[in-house]
């Protein structure tokens, strides 16, 4: 017997947008932190699913309370046989309200520089990755100019968050300052910033140098400065760090 499940609207999140969706939330307390750190290491450790890999389906459901409650029950059993797991109401209104606003991140975005908030196009199931791979890859060719802004949730590969100096193996011009913004939506989580090919002139560090400050201004706290072509690596635990040059 085939049963009816039919809700009001089904929207698709994928890792990107679900990691987005957490800007929305308001600013957690310790315990409510505390309480985030443990649903993390249930979500990932012990039912294994991948930080990055994650994505979810918001369901709106309209009715009566028994006819919601039926439609529940059906959507929970669906997920269930391929190994979903109910992610709550409020997760769920945070994936609404991410569509809700779309329009006015692109206005925002365009009022302070940044590129993109959404793209739309029409494209065969079987191209959809090769379209959203290329798609990204063009982005991170265009994004040379000295100011950019880096999500933590845009950066979930290995490779997704190669930053480098406009004109990068050249050099950029002359007198030109740069900052590079990486921010975090999480308070928890840490930031690692790997450089792997550098190139300031000797005995130059009075002029020739990188800061990496604790905020999102030059003035915000200084964290380490460097000047030399030694590959170095750091972690920092603020969500916003600044790289200035």
């Amino acid at each position: 017997m085939v049963k009816r499940c039919q809700p009001s609207s089904i929207r698709l999140v994928d890792n990107v947008q679900l990691k987005a969706g957490q800007f929305f939330r308001p600013d957690p307390g310790y315990l409510e932190l505390l309480t985030d750190g443990l649903k993390k290491l249930y979500v990932t450790k012990i039912l294994g699913f991948r930080d990055d890999e994650m994505c979810a389906a918001t369901v709106l459901f309209e009715g009566d309370p028994e006819d919601v409650k039926n439609n529940e029950d059906k959507i929970y059993s669906i997920a269930k046989r391929y190994g979903g797991i109910p992610a709550g109401e409020s997760n769920g209104r945070r994936g609404y309200m991410l569509t809700y606003i779309i329009a006015y991140i692109r206005d925002f975005a365009c009022d302070y520089y940044f590129i993109g908030d959404s793209f739309e196009t029409s494209v065969p199931w079987d191209k959809t990755v090769l379209l959203c791979i290329n798609v990204k890859k063009r982005l991170t060719r265009e994004c040379t100019a000295c100011d950019w802004v880096y999500h933590d949730f845009s950066c979930s590969k290995d490779d997704s968050c190669l930053l480098s100096s406009p004109g990068y193996p050249g050099l950029y011009p002359a007198h030109a300052s740069c900052s590079y913004l990486i921010t975090s939506s999480s308070q928890i989580t840490s930031v690692h910033i790997k450089f792997l090919s550098m190139s300031f002139p000797v005995n130059h560090c009075g002029t020739d140098y990188v800061t990496i400050h604790e905020g999102s201004s030059p003035s915000s706290p200084l964290l380490d400065t460097i000047c030399s072509n030694q590959k170095q690596d750091f972690v920092y635990t603020s969500p916003k760090i600044l790289i200035v040059f």
